[in-house]
């Protein structure tokens, strides 16, 4: 299969295990209490980390260890519309060779960058979403300050601790 048709092929695998594209990552996060939070919908993306803390404070329980995510009920109830930097990875089971193991972070909600920690022949993949948000024109190759700088941020979060690693 040549490069053209395996980037298609990558690009359109089922399931999130194996990529992380937004059409593939992105789903609804719904907290339903009619006495605790307000009714209402917003674009900014969270992350899974955030649920724990959103949870602890919908209970009114301060957590007394360091946790990793944000609590969302300021966005629920419009007090911070500040996108949050997301961490996302490809690994695991669903990608049992390291080689093909995908990092990538979602920044400010204008960045997508996407890259394989373990493999050298890998080319960077960077979008910019407000003007390509069905990622379909990486510009990685005219802007590597920023690949730099991401991939750096990347390794800073400790991609040789991907959850996936055996």
């Amino acid at each position: 299969m040549n490069a053209h048709y395996a980037k298609i092929a990558r690009k359109i695998h089922i399931g999130h295990g194996f990529n992380i594209y937004d059409h593939l990552i992105k789903i609804p996060l719904i907290f339903y209490n009619k006495d605790i939070i307000h009714k209402g919908e917003s674009k900014i993306p969270v992350r899974q980390i955030d649920i724990f803390p959103s949870i602890l404070d919908i209970i009114g329980i301060d957590p007394k260890i360091n946790v990793r995510g944000k609590s969302v009920l300021p966005i629920i109830n419009n007090q911070d519309n500040t996108p949050r930097e997301q961490y996302v990875e490809a690994v695991g089971s669903t990608i049992p060779k390291k080689e093909d193991w995908l990092a990538g972070l979602r920044i400010d909600n204008k960045y997508k960058f996407i890259y394989a920690p373990f493999r050298d022949d890998f080319k960077e993949e960077l979008y910019f979403l407000e003007t390509d948000p069905q990622e379909k024109n990486n510009v990685a190759k005219y802007n590597l300050k920023l690949v730099n700088k991401f991939k750096k941020k990347i390794e800073s979060i400790g991609a040789e601790n991907m959850i996936g690693q055996k």
